[in-house]
């Protein structure tokens, strides 16, 4: 028979231990390093597995690690995150302790020598480097110095032979790229590049001489994942790394994509065959040669092209060759992008996880729901059995019921035809409802006349007495974002809000956006009394 005893032992077993430290916030989990020798044994390695260096500011001492403690620990870390200059990293990178370092992934805003040494040291087990900076190295004194400690950089990256991910930018490469990137082409899985410079200008020219030194550059045989920031590599480098890349899923070009668009339209260069994941966003693709590239990628499942002219031509290749297998979407900010076209990839892609899109009207969400207020059957609203479309994809409910992250922005209310707001509004909570595994959601609205809202506007107010209640099934949500949302609600909404979304952790935008400031901080200090483990981010 069981005792007393026995649920208090179970907390004793270090895989229950390391259970429990996966649902406490890291304050939480410092403090439950003094509940007994064992959970400190257990838990500390998981406490200092990432250890994160800001930046340290003159005169401040921010809240970090002392000296003894950071050296102590050194042999539990297994990821280094520095933000900026930071004395730690001298005690580690010149310490000499019996237990070193055994870091598997680093990520630092600037190349130092301290990050060269702590590289160094960590040849076998590193299987990640990221150097990654929104800045630019100004004065030529350092700018020369960044290129030299690149040069190291590569030279200690061809002693690694586990490193699978590689970010570096903006830098200066002294040396030329088929000997740099030959250094580390055996292992990567994932290439970043971001406004990386070759110092020699020749590589600029379209010369045989440049031509035939890229033949020469190695293969990436694993490489799956290549991300190209602003494109300061040369053209042709740009092109051969994509050609070099034979298993190639994974495809990010920001910025000057000109150049890949007449590379694969001319046949110059070949899509990869196995590409899956393509994200041209920002970039200025016409909507006729966006919609041939559509064509030459088979196997797509994710397209990002945000803020682009992608347009109907592309809207139609993208739904006839495509469309079932779409797992990831963003069409936001398109400005030839139309609700009937949003409403069309909502309710003909089944495997869609991650969608976002800009202007929906109301009512083309509600019109598939038209059935339940006129009291007619839906079956005429369905997909045929024979999986044949129907005339009108505006008339179809949304198949894409296993949603995770969706963005929309809702046209208001007053812009529906045959239905009165208060219709509009239950029918588009209707809609909103059925995605039972949503756990993002970024909700918007907008005027048709692009005119902010006004207080007498109709609008989604998430109130209860306009159906908010609808939302009970979204379980899972996670996130919920209502920064261009013009919200209604009081405390009896945070009170469901806080009952029935068990599993929100972040929550964006006024709760209220026609209360004043100290109603506002009231409804806020409700929502915190109610879900202290909330963040509310009021903006």
């Amino acid at each position: 028979m069981p005792t007393d005893t026995e649920p208090a032992n179970a907390l004793m077993l270090p895989a229950v231990i390391r259970l429990t430290s996966l649902h406490l916030p890291r304050s939480n989990l410092a403090a439950s390093l003094r509940v007994c020798s064992l959970w400190h044994k257990v838990l500390e390695p998981l406490l200092w597995e990432t250890l994160i260096l800001q930046n340290q500011p003159c005169n401040h001492i921010p809240r970090q690690p002392t000296p003894t403690l950071c050296l102590r620990n050194r042999h539990h870390i297994r990821h280094l995150v520095e933000t900026g200059s930071n004395s730690l990293l001298k005690f580690l990178a010149f310490s000499v302790a019996p237990r070193p370092l055994c870091l598997t992934s680093i990520r630092v805003s600037l190349l130092s020598p301290e990050i060269l040494m702590i590289t160094q040291q960590n040849t076998d087990t590193l299987t990640s480097f990221s150097c990654r900076s929104n800045r630019l190295r100004r004065g030529e004194a350092d700018q020369e110095a960044q290129a030299l400690w690149y040069r190291q950089l590569f030279m200690i990256l061809d002693m690694v032979p586990h490193l699978t991910n590689l970010a570096i930018g903006p830098a200066v490469l002294m040396d030329p790229p088929t000997t740099v990137f030959s250094k580390v082409a055996r292992s990567l899985k994932t290439l970043e590049l971001d406004r990386v410079k070759v110092a020699d200008r020749s590589w600029y020219d379209d010369s045989i001489q440049s031509s035939e030194a890229l033949s020469t550059l190695e293969e990436f045989p694993k490489l799956e994942a290549l991300v190209m920031v602003w494109n300061d590599l040369p053209p042709n480098c740009q092109l051969e790394l994509i050609r070099k890349a034979p298993k190639l899923k994974s495809l990010t070009w920001k910025r000057g994509t000109q150049l890949l668009v007449q590379s694969w339209l001319s046949s110059a260069l070949p899509p990869p065959d196995s590409l899956t994941t393509l994200d041209v966003a920002h970039s200025h693709i016409e909507d006729g040669a966006m919609a041939r590239i559509l064509t030459m990628i088979p196997h797509l499942t994710s397209l990002n092209v945000k803020s682009s002219p992608f347009g109907p031509q592309s809207c139609i290749q993208l739904l006839e060759r495509h469309a079932p297998n779409i797992a990831m979407l963003d069409v936001s900010d398109c400005p030839q992008v139309t609700s009937a076209m949003t409403i069309a990839f909502l309710s003909s892609m089944p495997s869609l996880l991650r969608f976002s899109s800009s202007r929906v009207d109301a009512g083309n969400i509600a019109k598939p729901f038209l059935h339940t207020l006129l009291g007619e059957a839906p079956s005429s609203l369905l997909v045929p059995s024979d999986g044949e479309l129907p005339r009108s994809l505006e008339d179809r409910p949304w198949v894409c019921h296993g949603l995770v992250e969706l963005e929309i922005s809702i046209v208001g209310l007053c812009a529906s035809e045959n239905l009165i707001p208060t219709q509009t509004r239950c029918l588009v909570y209707e809609q909103l409802s059925r995605l039972e595994r949503l756990e993002v959601l970024c909700l918007g609205e907008e005027n048709e006349n692009d005119s902010p809202l006004r207080p007498g506007n109709e609008r989604l107010d998430l109130t209860l007495a306009h159906d908010l209640d609808k939302l009970s099934s979204l379980k899972r949500l996670r996130s919920l974002n209502i920064r261009n949302l013009k919200a209604l609600m009081g405390d009896e909404e945070v009170d469901w809000l806080a009952h029935t979304w068990s599993r929100l952790e972040v929550i964006r935008g006024k709760l209220n956006c026609d209360l004043g400031t100290s109603e506002a901080r009231s409804l806020a200090r409700r929502l915190k009394s109610k879900r202290p483990d909330i963040l509310y981010y009021w903006e």
